[in-house]
C-alpha cells in the first residue's frame, strides 16, 4: 500500500478496533526517516516548532522543553504536544533499536531519524478516541512527508509502507 492510500483510509476510519487491528495504530507508533541525519532532524523539528504552516505541518503542535534525562538534550531529542490534544510526538536523531534489520532498510540504507507517536498528553481531544486522535496526527505528519518528499518507512507488520518520493 502507498502512503497516500494509507492516509486516505485513516481519514475515513472512525472505528477504534479497526484503527488498531487493520491500520496498526497504537502507542509507540514509529515513522523511520531516511537522509542526512543532522539536516533531517533539523528540518523535521523545525516543521513541528513552526507549525501550523501551509507549506509545512498544517496542524498546530507545541514544543515541550526536553528534560536532561540520561544526557539527552534538544540536540538529539525533541518533543511536541498535538495542539488538538491526546497525542505527544518524540523526534529522535538516532536509529531506533527495534528497527535496524535488513527488512527496515530502504535501498540498503538504515534510517537516521525516527518520529514516535504516543497518546500520552493530559489534554484530550473531546469526543475523539485516543487512536483516532493519533490517526489525525499521523495524517498531518504523513501529508507533510509527502509534500516535502521525505523518504520514510512505516515499519509495522501487515503495514510495511515504504514512502520513496
Amino acid at each position: 500500500m502507498k502512503l497516500e492510500e494509507y492516509l486516505d483510509k485513516l481519514r475515513e476510519c472512525n472505528d477504534e478496533d479497526k484503527l488498531e487491528r487493520d491500520f496498526r495504530i497504537y502507542d509507540n507508533w514509529p515513522v523511520l526517516l531516511f537522509g542526512n541525519q543532522d539536516e533531517l532532524f533539523l528540518k523535521v523539528t523545525k516543521a513541528f516548532r513552526d507549525s501550523p504552516q501551509e507549506d509545512g505541518i498544517r496542524e498546530p503542535w507545541n514544543y515541550i522543553p526536553t528534560e536532561h534525562v540520561f544526557g539527552t538534550t534538544d540536540e538529539f531529542l525533541q518533543k511536541f504536544n498535538y495542539d488538538a490534544g491526546t497525542v505527544v510526538v518524540q523526534i529522535r536523531k538516532k536509529v531506533h533499536g527495534q528497527h535496524k534489520e535488513d527488512e527496515d532498510k530502504i535501498n540498503g540504507l538504515i534510517h537516521s531519524v525516527f518520529v514516535m507517536f504516543h497518546p500520552y498528553q493530559e489534554k484530550k481531544m473531546e469526543g475523539v478516541s485516543k487512536f483516532k486522535a493519533m490517526a489525525l496526527a499521523i495524517i498531518s505528519f504523513g501529508d507533510y512527508m509527502i509534500r516535502e518528499k521525505i523518504t520514510a518507512r512505516l515499519p509495522y507488520n501487515r503495514l510495511d509502507i515504504n514512502h520513496i518520493p
